[in-house]
């Protein structure tokens, strides 16, 4: 067995092992009481939600894929991908992404990719903006000097990534190396490329912004939704505060199924700073994920034959 194999099955049972624990701490019963608890009205607003959310990451890839994708075909796509990644061990199901992107009529491992890395990076620069606005909010001392300090970092590696000296630099660097240092610099020049395409346009980066800030907010309202059906009346900036935390457990790669396990080990512990008993909070996070897989899984199913129909028009038409 190689080594990344071996890395991966121990990472693997260590998640296994993390989900089995945080599911003993929660009581599977307080689990499915919160779930059935859960009213109607707030599964309805909920799906209703998670919807925008879906919208908002469809209307990002089509902007992202520079006129590639119509905002519908985009939506179908990350429609298509998103249950496999809430439910595939070690982010594995990411992989799906790729032929839902030529089902809808964008060929090519590399530029999927591409967009998928792309994708990530703006999910991070929008959380960590939301991050530092709910410490503002909570008035956590010192905030703004780290911000800034990201801040500077974040643009001095755009600068970098801009600089077409740096990336013949990392050419000559790469290209005399292995298969897989050779892979790595073709995939790190389309990322490059497309991140310039994106630039050169003021109002298409400024809309990624403003839909990865929104993507966000309406997950936060998605579990607030959630929350308020289950009968908690927590404060919305502690919900803000936990949904931050669930986003940073849920990028550990030590997941078994989806991102069970992680995520809701972020979220009790961003919610134990401002005193949500560990106990509750692992209750709550497991049926709200719960909840978020099914309406992912609803989003998969009128996704798939829609773009499976478009992808017969499409060869039928060639």
């Amino acid at each position: 067995m190689s080594r990344r194999r071996r890395l991966s099955a121990i990472a693997v049972v260590a998640g296994a092992v993390l989900v089995a624990a945080l599911l003993w701490a929660a009581h599977p019963a307080q689990i499915l009481a919160l779930a059935r608890r859960t009213s109607a009205e707030a599964l309805a607003l909920g799906f209703a939600w998670a919807t925008i959310v879906l919208a908002l990451r469809g209307a990002r890839l089509g902007l992202l894929s520079g006129g590639r994708l119509s905002p519908a075909r985009a939506t179908a796509v990350i429609a298509a991908a998103q249950l496999p990644t809430t439910v595939l061990p070690m982010r594995l199901g990411e992989l799906a992404f790729l032929p839902a992107l030529r089902a809808a009529g964008v060929a090519g491992a590399v530029r999927g990719l591409s967009f998928l890395v792309l994708t990530r990076v703006l999910d991070v620069g929008g959380l960590l903006l939301w991050a530092v606005g709910v410490g503002i909010w909570m008035r956590v001392p010192g905030l703004l000097a780290a911000a800034t300090v990201a801040a500077a970092i974040g643009l001095t590696g755009y600068l970098a990534l801009r600089s077409t000296r740096s990336a013949h630099r990392l050419a000559l660097r790469l290209r005399h190396g292995g298969a897989w240092r050779r892979r790595l610099l073709r995939q790190l020049l389309e990322v490059r490329h497309e991140l310039l395409r994106v630039s050169r346009s003021p109002w298409r980066a400024a809309m990624l912004g403003v839909c990865s800030l929104a993507i966000w907010g309406g997950i936060w309202q998605v579990t607030v939704t959630l929350m308020r059906g289950m009968g908690l009346a927590w404060p919305a900036k502690s919900i803000l505060l936990g949904v931050i935390g669930a986003a940073l457990g849920a990028s550990l790669p030590l997941n078994v199924v989806g991102t069970f396990g992680t995520q809701e080990a972020g979220w009790a512990a961003a919610l134990a700073t401002v005193g949500v008993a560990a106990k509750e909070a692992l209750a709550t996070g497991f049926a709200s994920h719960t909840w978020s897989i099914a309406f992912a899984g609803v989003h998969c199913l009128m996704a798939l034959p829609w773009l499976l129909a478009w992808q017969r028009r499409s060869r039928l038409l060639v």
